[in-house]
């Protein structure tokens, strides 16, 4: 019997490169802010571009955002409408089996492990292939929801007040990548300060990346 592969997000996501806006149209004061790689973990920009572009590389709030070199930050943009440069990727869900708000916390812990594995010269450089080959969420949809809620619920430390990515950072960096749990009735969330904490014997978990999650059945 042949080996069975195991579902990565290939088919799952749609992976945007920023384009390499000709730098005679950058400016301050006209046209669309342009995100370049340094705006990713602060939300702004410092640069506009006056000049023609195509509309799928406006970037609106809420989209999923990662810098390709570097540090590979995963963020989702909150700075308004702006253009997408080089170097940074647009990240979206295509497929009904993911949902696009859990993806995010997904992906965390994800770039960060490919970041410690990507071979480094100079500066690491994230290819669009690397996310594509990050295993499927072995969750459903509805498991997917509840571990989004709980993450947008739970208070977290602004990305510009987080230290980037270090060449020897792994990936347990400041990242997010934690580990967390979906609440029940005597279940609290732990955080990363109390990774270590003793869960209660009665608690079904499963891990899938970052996180271990609890099984929604009533059994």
């Amino acid at each position: 019997m042949g080996c069975v592969m195991p579902e990565t997000l290939a088919a799952q996501i749609e992976v945007l490169s920023g384009r390499a806006f000709p730098s005679d149209g950058f400016n301050a004061l006209e046209g669309l802010p342009l995100i370049r790689i340094r705006d990713l973990g602060r939300g702004t920009t410092e640069v506009k571009f006056k000049g023609g572009y195509d509309p799928r590389y406006v970037i609106n709030d809420g989209d999923l955002l990662i810098d390709m070199d570097g540090d590979f930050l995963v963020e989702r943009w909150a700075g308004g409408a702006a253009l997408l440069n080089q170097r940074v990727c647009k990240v979206e869900s295509v497929s009904e089996s993911l949902d696009q708000g859990f993806l995010y916390w997904y992906l965390m812990p994800h770039v960060a492990e490919v970041h410690r594995k990507t071979p480094q010269t100079t500066v690491r450089h994230l290819a669009a292939s690397s996310l594509g080959g990050i295993p499927a969420p072995p969750i459903s949809v509805a498991e997917q929801r509840a571990v989004k809620s709980m993450g947008s619920s739970t208070p977290s430390t602004p990305r510009s007040a987080r230290p980037r990515r270090s060449s020897r950072s792994s990936s347990r960096s400041s990242s997010g990548c934690c580990t967390t749990y979906l609440p029940t009735a005597s279940t609290p969330t732990v955080n990363c300060a109390r990774r270590r904490a003793k869960r209660p014997i009665s608690t079904r978990t499963r891990r899938w990346g970052g996180f271990r999650t609890i099984g929604l059945s009533n059994s």
